[in-house]
């Protein structure tokens, strides 16, 4: 889905949020910048994202991605807030996440749900 957007608009610039050890490669001559907070990742920032503002200048990305990130974000909203900052007005955002239904998806509900419940308790 990347390659395909990248080769109609001609995108310049990728933030891989998240990116691990699977950073995007680039497949039509745009630059890419992995974001992770693990140092060996193949991240060129480390930086974690549950810290706010992300160190990217104003509406200066062309295509931020994500792939099964958001769903491990303290505030997920906020998250997107500062996406929409660092996108440029034409940019894309592009986000997987698990579906409501796989069996990963609420396994991490109910981690979160207890977590919550544990902390209102003390």
């Amino acid at each position: 889905m990347l390659k395909e957007f990248c080769k109609v608009r001609s995108m310049k610039l990728i933030l891989d949020l998240g990116c691990g050890n699977r950073k995007y490669k680039p497949k039509n001559g745009e630059k890419v910048i992995g974001v992770d907070i693990n140092k060996d990742s193949q991240a060129d920032v480390i930086w974690d994202l549950n810290r706010f503002p992300y160190p990217f200048k104003d509406e200066s990305v062309d295509i931020v991605y994500m792939s099964h990130v958001l769903e491990h974000l303290d505030d997920p909203e906020q998250c997107i807030k500062e996406i929409y900052r660092i996108l440029k007005k034409d940019g894309i955002f592009i986000c997987k996440v698990p579906h409501y239904s796989s069996a990963s998806a609420v396994s991490e509900i109910e981690a979160v749900l207890i977590k919550k419940k544990q902390a209102s308790n003390h």
